[in-house]
């Protein structure tokens, strides 16, 4: 065989490696962007319900200092001098 043969032989195998190589890379780098868009979406939804579990929690404290407050002047009529 000569050697414009085995060129041309080579040339073809390293295009058509090039070119698998450029395929697998536009695919994983798609799916990478997928990824980052769920992950987004998920970062969205994790901080939504981290809000509402602080204003649950808030609520639920203030509701319980109220009812402390009102226990506190029912059975605080007549306080210690020495409290004052």
């Amino acid at each position: 065989m000569s050697t414009a043969m085995y060129s041309t032989l080579l040339g073809v195998l390293a295009g058509g490696l090039i070119g698998l190589l450029v395929f697998q890379f536009r695919t994983i780098v798609g799916r990478l962007n997928r990824l980052a868009d769920q992950l987004q979406g998920l970062d969205d939804k994790f901080m939504a319900h981290l809000t509402d579990l602080r204003k649950e929690v808030h609520d639920g404290f203030r509701d319980h200092g109220e009812r402390l407050a009102r226990i506190k002047v029912k059975l605080d009529h007549d306080p210690p001098a020495e409290a004052t």
